[in-house]
């Protein structure tokens, strides 16, 4: 291998580790933005029975937090599967083992699962506020 290869494998093992540092920390928000949306659903439950307000437009309210923050993790979604590019095609071109996948059980992903969890909660924070 002549130093200019050497220098190139560096370079694209720096990159791979960088690539997997990032898809770690987005893995991660996954969870964090779940939980933080979680909490403030849950602050509303608990609170609903307090508040004077008109309940069908904080339910309105309510559903646009809930399209923003799946807004969210889609995005966290896309940016995850374009670091997963970047790492696969390192790995072709230093011909290392391929070293995971993002998926969850079987073909759905955590994503998928969190979505629907933030899609159920919602639903049931519009229908508690509004009986």
């Amino acid at each position: 291998m002549s130093l200019g290869q050497n220098q190139n494998s560096d370079l694209l093992i720096k990159q791979y580790e960088q690539a997997w540092q990032q898809v770690r920390h987005l893995d991660s928000s996954y969870i964090q933005i779940t939980l933080l949306y979680m909490a403030l659903i849950g602050a509303y439950i608990g609170s609903f029975d307090k508040l004077t307000t008109n309940l069908t437009i904080v339910s309105i309210g309510i559903s646009a937090v809930s399209l923003c923050i799946t807004g969210i993790i889609f995005r966290t979604r896309y940016l995850i599967d374009k670091q997963m590019e970047i790492i696969l095609k390192i790995e072709e071109s230093l011909e290392m083992m391929p070293s995971y996948s993002v998926s969850g059980l079987k073909n759905i992903r955590t994503s998928s699962y969190l979505i629907l969890a933030i899609i159920f909660m919602t639903t049931i924070a519009i229908i508690l506020g509004l009986k």
